[in-house]
């Protein structure tokens, strides 16, 4: 399934404020951005927002530059391309954000392991590009099985997870939508870490589809009042599919994947450690 391709104006419309716009010049010209950038994301109250707008990238600089570069540049995760429009979308990483990305996994993988080592047939693909005709995108996390059903491709995952701050909140479930739709259900589920900038508040959703239409299903929040006070917890568990993770039914030990009380205390500790 392809979504038709996005305005620029509606592109823009999506990006948090602050985000800033620029026109690609070079690759050394996009690290000297990212690290102003990504200095000013790291002052107190920053005003920049976690991504950036580059335009004027046609498809053979994308390719050259970012699809296969000369050298790596980590500091960034390609949130969109629009080749389209020549528009590209980048968000800067944060420790916050790489604490989530770590913290879930770790949980994932453990309680996989506990249901008869569930966890070696599964395959993370990290930050792998995945192109459609209108738009490349990488996830901050993504999994699919080891062994896939036939005639299920490989290009996409079965479950995306991307993390942002609170306002960009929009682009995040916007991003949610995309990878379950334009995936055509191939994503079975989409999960968004939602990190609140001045205060200890981390929002997760689940989303999936229903009667073909990619809908929030799942929402639980974490928060604490100040460092050293008990995190209050609304509205766990979140539950991943085990048959939509792994496009088969669970055996013997397996079950659905259970995201309770103390994991999401566990994730808001690991990122306010790195936040605040």
């Amino acid at each position: 399934m392809c979504s038709k391709p996005k305005s620029m104006d509606s592109i823009l419309s999506q990006l948090p404020p602050g985000t800033n716009q620029y026109s690609y010049r070079s690759l050394r010209d996009f690290e000297s951005i990212l690290r102003s950038e990504g200095a000013h994301l790291q002052l107190p109250e920053p005003k920049v927002s976690q991504f950036i707008l580059f335009t004027e990238i046609d498809t053979q600089t994308f390719a050259r530059d970012f699809e296969n570069p000369v050298r790596d540049i980590v500091c960034h995760i390609i949130d969109s391309y629009y080749p389209f429009q020549g528009a590209l979308v980048i968000k800067m990483k944060t420790g916050a954000h790489e604490a989530a990305h770590a913290t879930f996994n770790k949980r994932l993988l453990r309680k996989l392991a506990s249901m008869g080592s569930a966890d070696d047939d599964l395959l993370g693909i990290g930050a792998k590009t995945i192109s459609s005709t209108s738009r490349s995108k990488e996830a901050d996390l993504a999994y699919r099985p080891l062994e896939l059903p036939d005639g299920r491709s490989k290009q996409w995952p079965t479950l995306a997870l991307e993390s942002g701050y609170s306002n960009s909140n929009d682009l995040l479930e916007s991003n949610a939508r995309w990878w379950i739709s334009e995936s055509g259900g191939d994503v079975k589920v989409a999960v968004t870490i939602d990190i609140h900038k001045q205060r200890r508040e981390v929002n997760v959703r689940i989303y999936g589809l229903q009667h073909d239409e990619t809908i929030e299903e799942q929402h639980a929040t974490v928060s604490q009042q100040q460092q050293g006070q008990s995190a209050h917890v609304n509205n766990a568990p979140l539950i991943i599919s085990f048959h939509g993770l792994f496009l088969r039914d669970p055996t013997g030990d397996e079950r659905d994947i259970e995201f309770d009380d103390d994991d999401m205390r566990h994730l808001g500790r690991a990122i306010w450690n790195e936040q605040f």
